[in-house]
Protein backbone atom coordinates (compact mmCIF):
# COMPACT_ATOMS: atom_id res chain seq x y z
CA UNK A 1 0.00 0.00 0.00
CA UNK A 2 2.79 1.97 0.78
CA UNK A 3 4.35 1.69 -2.83
CA UNK A 4 1.31 3.31 -4.14
CA UNK A 5 1.52 5.96 -1.29
CA UNK A 6 4.97 6.50 -2.32
CA UNK A 7 4.40 7.47 -6.43
CA UNK A 8 1.00 9.68 -5.27
CA UNK A 9 3.33 11.75 -2.95
CA UNK A 10 6.18 11.73 -5.60
CA UNK A 11 3.57 13.09 -8.28
CA UNK A 12 2.21 15.94 -5.61
CA UNK A 13 5.62 16.93 -5.31
CA UNK A 14 6.14 17.86 -8.61
CA UNK A 15 3.70 20.08 -8.66
CA UNK A 16 4.21 21.77 -4.94
CA UNK A 17 7.74 22.12 -3.64
CA UNK A 18 7.13 23.21 -0.09
CA UNK A 19 8.76 22.95 2.87
CA UNK A 20 7.05 22.74 6.15
CA UNK A 21 9.01 24.66 8.61
CA UNK A 22 8.47 23.39 12.37
CA UNK A 23 8.56 24.86 15.82
CA UNK A 24 9.84 22.54 18.01
CA UNK A 25 7.78 21.92 21.08
CA UNK A 26 9.72 19.64 23.46
CA UNK A 27 9.67 20.58 27.02
CA UNK A 28 8.40 19.38 30.55
CA UNK A 29 6.46 16.77 28.51
CA UNK A 30 6.36 14.50 32.01
CA UNK A 31 6.92 11.18 30.75
CA UNK A 32 5.58 9.84 33.82
CA UNK A 33 1.92 10.15 32.20
CA UNK A 34 0.03 7.91 29.74
CA UNK A 35 1.42 9.39 26.31
CA UNK A 36 0.68 8.46 22.47
CA UNK A 37 3.06 8.73 20.93
CA UNK A 38 2.24 9.72 16.79
CA UNK A 39 5.57 9.86 14.28
CA UNK A 40 4.64 11.59 11.00
CA UNK A 41 6.57 11.02 7.69
CA UNK A 42 6.76 14.81 6.69
CA UNK A 43 7.03 15.91 2.73
CA UNK A 44 8.35 12.63 0.69
CA UNK A 45 12.22 13.35 0.67
CA UNK A 46 11.94 16.65 2.40
CA UNK A 47 13.72 15.20 5.37
CA UNK A 48 11.19 16.70 7.99
CA UNK A 49 9.71 13.89 9.47
CA UNK A 50 8.24 14.77 12.97
CA UNK A 51 7.04 13.74 16.39
CA UNK A 52 3.82 14.65 17.75
CA UNK A 53 3.21 13.01 21.42
CA UNK A 54 -0.89 13.35 23.27
CA UNK A 55 -0.75 13.88 26.49
CA UNK A 56 -3.38 11.31 27.21
CA UNK A 57 -4.13 12.21 31.23
CA UNK A 58 -3.65 15.83 30.60
CA UNK A 59 -5.79 16.69 27.32
CA UNK A 60 -2.71 17.84 25.50
CA UNK A 61 -1.00 17.65 22.19
CA UNK A 62 2.50 18.28 21.61
CA UNK A 63 3.70 18.30 17.88
CA UNK A 64 6.99 18.27 16.05
CA UNK A 65 8.80 17.45 19.67
CA UNK A 66 12.00 16.25 18.06
CA UNK A 67 12.87 15.96 14.03
CA UNK A 68 12.93 12.76 12.53
CA UNK A 69 14.40 11.65 9.44
CA UNK A 70 13.14 11.21 5.89
CA UNK A 71 9.85 9.08 5.82
CA UNK A 72 9.76 8.04 8.96
CA UNK A 73 7.50 5.36 8.60
CA UNK A 74 7.25 3.26 12.00
CA UNK A 75 7.57 3.52 15.92
CA UNK A 76 8.00 1.28 18.86
CA UNK A 77 8.32 1.98 22.56
CA UNK A 78 10.34 -0.51 24.74
CA UNK A 79 11.59 0.45 28.50
CA UNK A 80 12.93 4.03 28.26
CA UNK A 81 13.46 4.36 24.67
CA UNK A 82 11.61 4.55 21.10
CA UNK A 83 12.84 2.93 18.14
CA UNK A 84 11.90 5.19 14.94
CA UNK A 85 11.95 3.93 11.87
CA UNK A 86 13.32 6.23 8.75
CA UNK A 87 12.78 4.54 5.57
CA UNK A 88 14.38 6.58 3.09
CA UNK A 89 17.32 7.74 5.17
CA UNK A 90 17.44 3.73 5.91
CA UNK A 91 18.26 4.37 9.43
CA UNK A 92 16.72 3.93 12.96
CA UNK A 93 16.70 6.82 15.73
CA UNK A 94 17.30 5.43 19.13
CA UNK A 95 15.23 8.35 21.30
CA UNK A 96 15.62 8.71 24.92
CA UNK A 97 12.39 8.58 26.68
CA UNK A 98 13.44 8.76 30.24
CA UNK A 99 13.51 12.44 31.23
CA UNK A 100 10.88 15.44 30.95
CA UNK A 101 12.55 16.30 27.06
CA UNK A 102 13.22 13.22 24.59
CA UNK A 103 16.40 13.32 23.17
CA UNK A 104 18.20 11.17 20.22
CA UNK A 105 20.49 8.61 21.78
CA UNK A 106 22.12 6.98 18.53
CA UNK A 107 21.11 6.81 14.96
CA UNK A 108 21.60 3.07 13.84
CA UNK A 109 22.13 2.90 9.86
CA UNK A 110 22.78 0.57 7.57
CA UNK A 111 19.75 -0.47 6.83
CA UNK A 112 17.53 -1.00 3.23
CA UNK A 113 14.10 0.76 3.48
CA UNK A 114 13.67 -0.31 7.22
CA UNK A 115 9.50 -0.80 7.11
CA UNK A 116 8.50 -2.63 10.55
CA UNK A 117 9.78 -3.49 13.54
CA UNK A 118 9.15 -6.10 16.64
CA UNK A 119 10.94 -7.12 20.04
CA UNK A 120 11.94 -10.40 21.26
CA UNK A 121 14.16 -11.14 23.91
CA UNK A 122 15.95 -7.72 23.83
CA UNK A 123 16.73 -7.74 20.19
CA UNK A 124 14.65 -5.58 17.08
CA UNK A 125 13.90 -7.46 14.52
CA UNK A 126 13.39 -5.14 11.50
CA UNK A 127 12.17 -6.07 7.80
CA UNK A 128 14.28 -4.05 5.08
CA UNK A 129 11.71 -3.36 2.48
CA UNK A 130 13.79 -3.54 -0.73
CA UNK A 131 16.29 -5.29 1.07
CA UNK A 132 14.63 -8.78 1.03
CA UNK A 133 16.14 -9.06 4.79
CA UNK A 134 15.47 -8.95 8.44
CA UNK A 135 17.92 -7.15 10.38
CA UNK A 136 18.65 -7.76 14.17
CA UNK A 137 19.53 -5.10 16.52
CA UNK A 138 20.88 -6.07 19.97
CA UNK A 139 19.34 -3.36 21.67
CA UNK A 140 21.97 -3.17 24.72
CA UNK A 141 24.43 -2.74 22.25
CA UNK A 142 21.97 -0.61 19.69
CA UNK A 143 24.06 -2.23 16.52
CA UNK A 144 22.80 -4.57 13.97
CA UNK A 145 24.25 -8.35 14.92
CA UNK A 146 23.11 -10.04 11.72
CA UNK A 147 20.99 -10.37 8.92
CA UNK A 148 18.82 -13.14 7.54
CA UNK A 149 17.63 -13.52 4.38
CA UNK A 150 13.81 -13.46 3.49
CA UNK A 151 10.82 -13.48 0.64
CA UNK A 152 10.78 -10.32 -1.36
CA UNK A 153 9.86 -6.97 0.16
CA UNK A 154 8.89 -7.53 3.39
CA UNK A 155 6.84 -5.47 5.31
CA UNK A 156 4.92 -6.93 8.00
CA UNK A 157 6.09 -8.00 11.53
CA UNK A 158 5.06 -9.85 14.05
CA UNK A 159 5.89 -12.03 17.26
CA UNK A 160 4.37 -14.70 19.18
CA UNK A 161 5.86 -16.42 21.87
CA UNK A 162 9.53 -17.23 21.06
CA UNK A 163 9.05 -16.81 17.00
CA UNK A 164 8.97 -13.68 14.67
CA UNK A 165 6.99 -13.87 11.32
CA UNK A 166 7.54 -11.74 8.35
CA UNK A 167 5.19 -11.02 5.76
CA UNK A 168 7.21 -10.75 2.20
CA UNK A 169 4.66 -9.09 -0.04
CA UNK A 170 6.38 -10.24 -3.66
CA UNK A 171 6.54 -6.63 -4.52
CA UNK A 172 8.87 -6.35 -7.49
CA UNK A 173 8.32 -2.79 -8.88
CA UNK A 174 5.55 -0.57 -10.47
CA UNK A 175 4.12 -2.60 -13.19
CA UNK A 176 5.14 -6.02 -12.07
CA UNK A 177 2.19 -8.48 -11.16
CA UNK A 178 3.08 -9.33 -7.36
CA UNK A 179 4.95 -12.93 -6.73
CA UNK A 180 2.98 -15.14 -4.05
CA UNK A 181 2.87 -13.90 -0.86
CA UNK A 182 5.23 -15.85 1.93
CA UNK A 183 5.23 -15.75 5.03
CA UNK A 184 9.23 -16.48 6.66
CA UNK A 185 8.97 -17.56 10.20
CA UNK A 186 12.35 -17.23 12.39
CA UNK A 187 13.29 -19.02 15.35
CA UNK A 188 16.62 -18.20 16.96
CA UNK A 189 18.10 -16.25 14.29
CA UNK A 190 17.32 -18.61 11.25
CA UNK A 191 14.25 -19.27 9.04
CA UNK A 192 12.65 -22.48 9.99
CA UNK A 193 10.03 -22.74 7.49
CA UNK A 194 8.59 -20.63 5.10
CA UNK A 195 4.23 -20.11 3.83
CA UNK A 196 2.74 -18.74 0.88
CA UNK A 197 -0.44 -16.91 1.74
CA UNK A 198 -2.31 -14.96 -0.50
CA UNK A 199 -1.13 -11.84 -2.80
CA UNK A 200 1.11 -8.89 -0.89
CA UNK A 201 0.70 -9.71 2.82
CA UNK A 202 0.94 -6.47 5.06
CA UNK A 203 0.38 -7.17 8.24
CA UNK A 204 -0.21 -9.50 11.57
CA UNK A 205 -2.75 -9.58 14.31
CA UNK A 206 -3.13 -12.45 16.86
CA UNK A 207 -6.39 -14.18 19.09
CA UNK A 208 -6.49 -15.20 22.52
CA UNK A 209 -5.56 -18.82 21.58
CA UNK A 210 -2.27 -17.43 19.86
CA UNK A 211 -3.29 -18.38 15.98
CA UNK A 212 -2.13 -15.57 13.61
CA UNK A 213 -4.13 -13.55 11.87
CA UNK A 214 -2.19 -11.93 8.46
CA UNK A 215 -4.13 -9.42 5.84
CA UNK A 216 -3.53 -9.68 2.38
CA UNK A 217 -4.04 -6.20 -0.17
CA UNK A 218 -3.95 -8.99 -3.28
CA UNK A 219 -3.54 -6.05 -6.09
CA UNK A 220 -5.06 -3.03 -5.57
CA UNK A 221 -7.19 -4.00 -8.43
CA UNK A 222 -8.24 -7.20 -10.11
CA UNK A 223 -7.62 -9.51 -7.11
CA UNK A 224 -9.23 -8.45 -3.95
CA UNK A 225 -7.91 -8.69 -0.13
CA UNK A 226 -7.78 -11.70 1.96
CA UNK A 227 -7.05 -12.33 5.41
CA UNK A 228 -5.47 -16.31 6.39
CA UNK A 229 -5.46 -17.80 10.07
CA UNK A 230 -2.30 -19.48 11.39
CA UNK A 231 -1.61 -22.12 13.61
CA UNK A 232 1.29 -20.81 15.25
CA UNK A 233 1.61 -24.52 17.08
CA UNK A 234 2.59 -26.20 13.63
CA UNK A 235 2.70 -23.14 11.39
CA UNK A 236 0.43 -24.35 9.09
CA UNK A 237 -2.35 -21.97 7.64
CA UNK A 238 -5.95 -23.80 8.78
CA UNK A 239 -9.23 -21.35 7.50
CA UNK A 240 -9.20 -17.84 5.19
CA UNK A 241 -11.65 -15.22 4.55
CA UNK A 242 -12.11 -13.31 1.59
CA UNK A 243 -12.66 -9.27 1.97
CA UNK A 244 -13.01 -7.45 -0.96
CA UNK A 245 -10.77 -4.06 -1.35
CA UNK A 246 -7.25 -3.28 -0.52
CA UNK A 247 -6.88 -3.69 3.36
CA UNK A 248 -3.51 -2.83 4.98
CA UNK A 249 -3.64 -2.73 8.49
CA UNK A 250 -5.28 -5.52 11.13
CA UNK A 251 -5.31 -5.02 15.06
CA UNK A 252 -7.41 -7.24 17.62
CA UNK A 253 -10.11 -5.17 19.60
CA UNK A 254 -9.47 -6.98 22.42
CA UNK A 255 -12.55 -9.67 21.74
CA UNK A 256 -11.03 -11.40 18.87
CA UNK A 257 -12.89 -9.11 16.78
CA UNK A 258 -10.38 -7.58 14.17
CA UNK A 259 -10.42 -4.16 13.08
CA UNK A 260 -9.32 -3.26 9.36
CA UNK A 261 -8.40 -0.29 7.54
CA UNK A 262 -6.53 -0.08 4.48
CA UNK A 263 -5.15 3.75 2.69
CA UNK A 264 -7.75 2.05 -0.17
CA UNK A 265 -10.15 0.31 2.32
CA UNK A 266 -12.61 1.45 5.03
CA UNK A 267 -13.06 0.99 8.22
CA UNK A 268 -14.09 -3.04 8.76
CA UNK A 269 -14.78 -5.28 11.93
CA UNK A 270 -13.76 -8.93 11.06
CA UNK A 271 -15.23 -12.06 13.23
CA UNK A 272 -13.42 -14.75 11.92
CA UNK A 273 -14.86 -17.50 13.64
CA UNK A 274 -18.45 -16.27 12.64
CA UNK A 275 -16.94 -15.46 9.42
CA UNK A 276 -19.05 -11.82 9.30
CA UNK A 277 -17.96 -8.41 7.92
CA UNK A 278 -19.30 -5.47 9.16
CA UNK A 279 -18.41 -1.63 8.07
CA UNK A 280 -17.44 0.49 10.70
CA UNK A 281 -17.48 4.05 8.53
CA UNK A 282 -15.60 5.09 5.40
CA UNK A 283 -12.80 6.13 7.08
CA UNK A 284 -9.51 5.20 5.06
CA UNK A 285 -6.06 5.79 6.77
CA UNK A 286 -2.37 5.38 7.14
CA UNK A 287 -1.80 4.11 10.82
CA UNK A 288 -4.42 1.99 13.28
CA UNK A 289 -3.74 1.21 16.58
CA UNK A 290 -5.70 0.35 19.87
CA UNK A 291 -4.76 0.86 23.74
CA UNK A 292 -5.44 -1.09 26.27
CA UNK A 293 -8.59 0.58 27.31
CA UNK A 294 -10.20 -0.38 23.38
CA UNK A 295 -9.86 3.04 22.30
CA UNK A 296 -8.99 3.35 18.42
CA UNK A 297 -6.88 5.54 16.74
CA UNK A 298 -6.73 6.28 13.02
CA UNK A 299 -3.81 7.96 10.94
CA UNK A 300 -5.03 10.03 8.00
CA UNK A 301 -2.92 12.56 5.92
CA UNK A 302 -4.15 15.30 4.14
CA UNK A 303 -5.50 15.51 1.01
CA UNK A 304 -2.43 17.07 -0.20
CA UNK A 305 -0.02 15.19 1.45
CA UNK A 306 2.20 18.31 2.44
CA UNK A 307 -0.27 19.91 4.94
CA UNK A 308 -0.07 18.80 8.38
CA UNK A 309 -2.54 15.49 9.05
CA UNK A 310 -4.20 14.11 11.73
CA UNK A 311 -5.41 11.06 14.58
CA UNK A 312 -8.99 10.21 14.99
CA UNK A 313 -9.46 8.69 18.33
CA UNK A 314 -12.70 5.98 18.45
CA UNK A 315 -14.43 5.03 22.01
CA UNK A 316 -14.71 1.60 21.37
CA UNK A 317 -18.47 1.51 20.30
CA UNK A 318 -17.25 3.47 17.39
CA UNK A 319 -17.93 6.92 18.50
CA UNK A 320 -15.25 9.41 17.91
CA UNK A 321 -13.66 10.62 21.10
CA UNK A 322 -10.78 13.21 19.85
CA UNK A 323 -9.56 14.79 16.59
CA UNK A 324 -5.81 15.37 17.19
CA UNK A 325 -4.52 18.17 14.60
CA UNK A 326 -1.09 15.98 14.15
CA UNK A 327 2.42 16.78 11.67
CA UNK A 328 2.55 15.78 7.94
CA UNK A 329 1.74 12.20 7.09
CA UNK A 330 0.77 10.06 10.19
CA UNK A 331 2.58 6.72 9.73
CA UNK A 332 2.47 4.94 12.77
CA UNK A 333 1.58 5.08 16.62
CA UNK A 334 2.83 3.52 19.84
CA UNK A 335 1.59 3.61 23.32
CA UNK A 336 3.94 4.71 26.73
CA UNK A 337 2.13 3.34 30.21
CA UNK A 338 1.47 5.73 32.96
CA UNK A 339 5.36 4.83 34.96
CA UNK A 340 4.44 4.21 38.88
Amino acid sequence: MKKLLTILISIILLLNCSKTPTSPDNQNLNLKTSKVFIVNQGIWGGANGTLSIYDVDNDTLYNNVIELGNVANFITIYKNKAYVLNSTSNNIMVLDISEKQITIEKTISGFNNPWSATILNEKLYVANQTGDKVSVVDLNQLSVIKEIPVGTAPQGIYTIKDKVYVANTGYEGWGKPYLPGKISIIYKDNIIKEITAGINPQAFSSDSEENLYVVCAGDYGTIGGKIYKINTGNNTITDSLNINGAPNYIINDGNDNFIILGFMFNLNKVNFKQKTITSINDKMGTCLAADEQGNVYIGEPAPDFISPGKVYIYNSDFTIKKILDVGIGPSSIAFLKKKK
